[in-house]
């Protein structure tokens, strides 16, 4: 695998990313603790963590394509062996510190109650039976680093046992993860067959499974057992959103063959307009039919691109950022156990719910950051 490649203002948009996760999953905690309204009130924070979670994606899929193009461009070949080593080496020692707090650790203290409100809200959103997972079936789906298999579980099954529910997506991303640099290295010489083979088989089931739900009614699917399955696709096909990552695909690959349609989504008029319209979706929380998450990820690449294009430092390249965004992953991952602190102190001191937004913000960086330096750097330092 060829040596990192450092692009600037990247990790500034991580930090900023990650900060919107942030903010939407505090004002969740505080509507299921009936201590503020804004969540239903605020449109635009709704779409925070979904749209952020989506551009994540398309991060990720920009990245991980760059690599490995560039690694064929100038090897030859893609070595699947140094590629998962060094993705394992930074995703799973913090993920699997995260599960063992939240599956082991967290029932055992008072925060355990807001983990189990957030999971009743989420499940409330759909229709399931009243039949329960184990807690032994729900840890083994984490344990194999499936989470977002745990969540359609539950919702199909009405599990109302979830811990750490947001670390769904890094279960999507190590499934990308190990199967995508297979295929690329196979097809890296036809990528755009590869590439836009993998859309048409994501959208032909999302129509598929778009046409079921519309007879879902009927009386043969309206049986609990079709309901659940319905339930399960829908979370497990659509809400996990890797068409999101294919988009950042295509945005890496025109990036490294310097295609012309590059140059041309690449120009300052375009980038201009793509963070003016970004903007104004998030500003009123716009949702486009079928392709909302698309739409605001081909935004993102088009800023994404213009900001690295040529190695010019904008705004979002400075050192605090730049930390920040190293420690993105952290903020991401420690965020729920940092809010369920600073609101489980806010119903024992009271002081203004407002405060809880910058305490959590606080509360997590410290945690991500120390979390960082004394483990997660130590192991990928560490040589193979």
């Amino acid at each position: 695998m060829p040596p990192k490649t450092y692009f600037p203002n990247l990790n500034g948009i991580r930090f900023i990313l990650a900060g919107m996760v942030l903010v939407q999953h505090v004002a969740v905690v505080l509507q299921v603790m009936h201590i503020s309204t804004i969540y239903q009130k605020v449109d635009a924070l709704k779409a925070f963590g979904p749209v952020a979670v989506s551009m994540f994606f398309a991060l990720s899929g920009f990245l991980i394509t760059y690599l490995l193009l560039q690694e064929n461009n100038t090897s030859g070949t893609i070595s699947l062996r140094t590629f998962y080593l060094s993705r394992a080496k930074r995703i799973m020692p913090l993920y699997y510190l995260i599960i063992i707090i939240h599956l082991f650790i967290l029932p055992h203290t008072p925060l355990q109650s807001f983990d189990d409100k957030l999971v009743l809200m989420d499940a409330a959103s759909f229709k399931y039976s009243t039949i329960h997972l184990s807690d032994f079936s729900t840890k083994i789906w984490y344990i194999i680093l499936l989470p977002q298999v745990a969540l359609a579980l539950m919702v199909a099954t009405g599990n109302s046992t979830l811990p750490a529910g947001h670390v769904w997506s890094i279960g999507v991303e190590e499934v990308f993860y190990f199967l995508y640099p297979a295929l690329l290295k196979k097809y890296a010489h036809n990528f755009k067959q590869l590439i836009f083979t993998l859309i048409g088989i994501y959208y032909l089931v999302a129509v598929l499974l778009f046409i079921v739900i519309q007879f879902s009614n009927t009386a043969i699917l309206a049986k609990p057992i079709f309901q659940r399955a319905i339930n399960f696709s829908i979370i497990l096909i659509i809400y996990n959103r890797v068409n999101c990552m294919f988009i950042g695909a295509i945005g890496a690959y025109l990036f490294v063959k310097k295609h012309r349609y590059f140059y041309v989504i690449t120009q300052t008029k375009v980038f201009y307009f793509s963070l003016v319209l970004l903007f104004i979706l998030f500003a009123i929380g716009a949702r486009v039919p079928f392709l909302t998450f698309e739409l605001y990820c081909i935004l993102f690449i088009c800023v994404m691109l213009y900001l690295i294009k040529d190695n010019k430092h904008y705004f979002l390249e400075n050192r605090v950022l730049n930390y920040l965004g190293k420690i993105s992953y952290g903020i991401y991952m420690y965020q729920m156990l940092a809010i369920y602190g600073i609101v489980y102190l806010y119903t024992k001191v009271g002081f203004h719910f407002w405060y809880i937004y910058p305490l959590s913000f606080f509360a997590t960086i410290l945690l991500s950051a120390i979390s960082y330096e004394f483990f997660e750097k130590r192991i990928i330092n560490k040589k193979a």
